[in-house]
């Protein structure tokens, strides 16, 4: 029965007499009708002999399973070297490539040298020169490749079927469209997708290393390495979630590690768009792999599932790393039913040595309930990142009061029995009944709650439609005008550009002594005034009030100084109105208000001492619809009527004045429209081309 399944010739002479021995009292327990278990022969094995022994047993398994199989058997059924659930192997399936439903791990019962490119795929595919493969998935197969019009190695990524349907194409492509909008330094990028000759690909970054699953199988990693990586992959995450994607698979075998153990996220085949688009696998509807999914995908609830799925995986790498592993053991179906019904095991029953903190961080993320989980990754790495720099985490562990009552919520028969037998012993019939009734109670309130969680379940999942719905349009918008939307923010880079070129000049102006000089302080407060106009609209808030601050101190003395200046008030009453968005911006109500407050102050004395003039009245209504907007977030609703009506009564009567027939109607029309005053009333400064002094730029 025995067949060597690996070459086993590189081990050590002793290794491979006592794999041999092993692999004898195997065969021998099966042909006894035992079923040994792989696990228990691996004992006293040395770690670079365990993977050849695993094979070799699991082999064995196989060659027994086929001399018993039967005419109703669809496939034989041996067990996964790496988690020791079962696997069926239908008679179609590729030796080289069987896939554990359970823990996502792909592994060979034959030689890896007897797997050739010319048994496997084409040798080219369009201009890319296929060399070798480097691993099967669920999908397809990825390949080293030559991209022969810019001489450079890559990863190729084909599907496994030869031919695909329409539908199955589309999927594949989605994937592509998935993956591509994602540039972070830890996700595999994609450069490109096409078809040649019937034959569809896509072409990622080629990462020299390994998956994180096969090095796990080698190297048990320390505390410290454990929460670089898991830190590491949960900023990543973090960005792919800000960009509305969510992976949906993550695993171990789904991360290379690079030759510096720096990890990248790949294969985002079966990523979800938060707005509404649901993915599904060309194999079927798979949501993710047994061993790493979450409890609402074990339940099918699809909309339920959002970036705290991934939170999920990420905990179950974080146990499987500290522990050596997994949460949850057993065949995919008991897999499932286990994380819906139970709490995740504490790593430190099974590691001792565990950190607390860790064991704290990965508990939270493998909570059954999505609320109770992380809300975000950047959370989860923000943890991580606190027990690197030896500070303390904020995640708290469950008590042991939480703990039993959990298990009363998972146990409600066995706890309800308990808690009686308790009350009767103590209390007597009297104080059982009150149990009762409250018991009761409670579920009547738990009925009504999961009413409304229903109702608001069914207005999420209608507000998800109409949200993908005009993704759908915007989509269709941006496909008909590319490059639309890099045009609508080609201002913004130019004033970042701006802002960028000129950092050297604004710290000199932030370094500047004070003076005493007018003129000085003018030029001091205009520099100020206009680095508070760019950074507020580059929204750098929190600098721009910096220069605001600064303006409105000279201004301030330049007003003292000239109290007649109107000139001099306007200037300070536009830079409080500045300094009242960026505090706004920055949720500074209550500074927002009393600069805010400041500017109207100004705005209503100019309008008394100069009536006559458009120009300070439209400020002054500008500024008391600023001022509106903060009084209704007043709870008063009499003070936001009053207001409200003032404003209104306010803004008709200045309507009114803009009706007649203006003196200078071309100055007003260009302050209306925020246009430059270029054309003056003398004709003699057209013609010798003189520009105002008040239009030209210092």
């Amino acid at each position: 029965m025995r067949s060597t399944t690996v070459q086993s010739e590189q081990l050590p002479l002793a290794l491979q007499q006592q794999i041999d021995a092993c692999c004898d009292r195997f065969e021998s327990a099966l042909l006894n009708g035992q079923k040994p278990e792989i696990g228990e022969f691996l004992d006293g094995i040395p770690p670079e002999g365990q993977l050849a022994l695993r094979r070799e047993l699991a082999a064995i398994e196989m060659a027994y399973q086929r001399t018993r199989v039967g005419h109703d058997t669809e496939g034989l059924h041996l067990r996964c070297p790496h988690c020791q659930n079962d696997v069926e192997l239908l008679p179609e399936a590729k030796l080289e490539e069987i896939t554990c439903n359970s823990c996502g791990d792909t592994f060979s019962l034959i030689d890896e040298e007897d797997v050739t490119l010319v048994d496997s795929g084409p040798r080219r595919v369009g201009h890319f020169e296929l060399l070798e493969r480097l691993g099967t998935g669920g999908f397809g197969s990825v390949w080293e490749a030559r991209d022969t019009e810019l001489d450079r190695l890559v990863a190729l990524k084909l599907p496994r079927k030869s031919q695909l349907l329409a539908h199955e194409a589309e999927q594949f492509f989605r994937e592509a469209r998935t993956a591509a909008q994602l540039k972070h330094p830890h996700i595999v990028p994609v450069h490109e997708v096409g078809k040649e000759d019937g034959t569809i690909f896509i072409v990622t970054d080629l990462i020299r290393g390994t998956t994180m699953s096969d090095w796990l199988k080698q190297v048990r990693p320390s505390a410290r390495e454990t929460a670089e990586l898991c830190a590491t992959i949960a900023e990543a995450l973090a960005y792919a979630h800000s960009r509305g994607v969510i992976h949906r698979d993550l695993k171990p075998s789904n991360v290379m590690l690079d030759e510096q153990h720096q990890p990248y996220i790949m294969d985002f085949g079966l990523a979800k768009r938060e707005l509404g688009e649901i993915t599904m696998t060309v194999d079927g509807t798979v949501l993710g792999t047994p061993a790493y999914m979450s409890p609402e995908q074990a339940q099918g609830k699809l909309h339920w599932i959002d970036r705290r799925t991934d939170i999920y995986s990420l905990g179950v790498m974080l146990f499987q790393m500290l522990t050596g592993e997994l949460p949850y053991r057993g065949t995919a179906q008991q897999q499932i039913q286990q994380r819906i019904v139970d709490d995740a095991p504490d790593p430190r029953k099974l590691n001792p040595h565990a950190p607390a903190d860790l064991a704290t961080i990965s508990l939270k993320c493998l909570e059954r309930e999505a609320t109770k989980r992380f809300a975000n990754a950047e959370a989860v790495a923000d943890e991580l990142r606190r027990y690197l720099a030896g500070e303390p985490i904020r995640s708290r562990p469950i008590s042991t009061v939480n703990r039993a009552f959990r298990w009363a919520k998972r146990n409600p028969a066995l706890a309800a029995a308990s808690a009686l037998t308790v009350v009767l012993a103590i209390g007597g019939p009297l104080s059982a009944l009150k149990m009762l009734r409250d018991n009761r109670t409670i579920t009547a309130k738990q009925i009504e709650l999961n009413g409304v969680i229903d109702e608001q379940t069914q207005r999420n999942n209608e507000l998800r439609v109409d949200l993908g719905k005009t993704q759908e349009k915007l989509a269709s918008i941006l496909e008909a005008h590319p490059g639309i939307e890099d045009l609508s923010y080609w201002y913004r880079r130019v004033l970042l550009e701006f802002v960028e070129s000129n950092q050297s000049s604004r710290t000199r102006l932030l370094q500047q002594p004070p003076t005493t000089d007018e003129s000085q302080l003018l030029r001091q407060a205009r520099a100020h005034l206009g680095w508070t106009y760019l950074l507020n609209a580059v929204d750098e808030h929190q600098e721009a009030i910096t220069h605001a601050k600064a303006s409105r101190e000279l201004l301030n003395k330049l007003v003292q100084r000239s109290p007649d200046s109107v000139l001099l008030q306007l200037q300070l009453a536009e830079c409080l109105a500045e300094l009242y968005e960026s505090q706004l911006a920055l949720g500074e109500k209550d500074k927002a208000r009393e600069s805010l407050a400041t500017a109207l102050e100004m705005r209503n004395s100019l309008v008394q001492q100069h009536p006559d003039v458009l120009e300070y009245q439209l400020d002054q209504l500008r500024t008391s619809g600023m001022h509106l907007g903060l009084i209704k977030t007043v709870s008063d609703i009499d003070t936001r009527k009053s207001a409200l009506q003032d404003w209104q009564a306010f803004k008709n009567e200045l309507s009114k004045k803009l009706t007649v027939d203006a003196e200078d109607f071309y100055s007003l029309a260009c302050y209306l429209t925020q246009h430059r005053a270029l054309l003056p009333t003398d004709l003699s400064t057209v013609t010798t081309g003189h520009i105002p002094e008040e239009n030209k730029v210092d």
